[in-house]
């Protein structure tokens, strides 16, 4: 049996509802918001795992590659370092958990040698992936923070704060596209639109 992506991203599901738990509790202010933060994360994260998965297993389909290899390699490390960090994370270890999450984020952005785009896989390097690498950089240096006990209030609600935005952001983007689609004329001939019913407003790839 091969790999589903519905499946990938149910993996993600219990501990989602453990950080969900910590979120409700009765804990010191700070640890409820970051493991709010981490749980508005989590979401994001198995909705890309499962698209990345699902446009690797199709574009896989019309022939494996060297470069498709290899970049599976650098996907499936970098699914498994997030579930062990939100697991880690649901389990009580906040702190740790976060810097699991964030180093397999970084590490895909600076390993990961191509994108997904429309429906094909293009070559493409770290370079291109610059600001997403000094974001994660930076997250990083926050759950550094964390663990040293610096701050945690802040770093906690600032985490929160950008989840949120994010999150937003995204929904957000996400109805503006199925609008725009929804009020899109249908073809009066048969000429073939290239991927006029692609549903993401962006690459979908753990490159965020």
């Amino acid at each position: 049996m091969g790999v589903r992506p519905i499946g990938v991203a149910i993996c993600f599901l219990p501990a989602g509802l453990g950080l969900l738990s910590q979120g409700l509790q009765p804990l010191p202010l700070a640890q409820r918001w970051l493991a709010l933060a981490l749980g508005l994360m989590l979401m994001e994260q198995a909705h890309m795992a499962r698209v990345d998965v699902q446009r690797w297993l199709a574009v896989r389909s019309l022939g494996p590659t060297p470069r498709l290899n290899r970049f599976a390699t650098v996907l499936t490390l970098t699914i498994l370092g997030e579930l062990a960090g939100f697991y880690l994370a649901a389990a009580g270890w906040l702190g740790w958990g976060m810097v699991t999450i964030l180093v397999s984020l970084l590490g895909f952005n600076l390993l990961a040698n191509g994108h997904f785009e429309d429906e094909g896989f293009q070559a493409s390097g770290p370079r291109a992936r610059w600001v997403v690498i000094g974001i994660d950089g930076i997250a990083l240096g926050l759950a550094l923070l964390w663990l040293a006990s610096v701050g945690r209030l802040v770093v906690a609600s600032g985490l929160l704060g950008g989840s949120l935005v994010y999150g937003v952001a995204k929904l957000y983007a996400y109805a503006t596209n199925r609008v725009s689609l929804a009020e899109r004329p249908p073809a009066a001939s048969a000429v073939h639109i290239p991927y006029a019913t692609q549903q993401h407003p962006q690459p979908a790839q753990q490159n965020r």
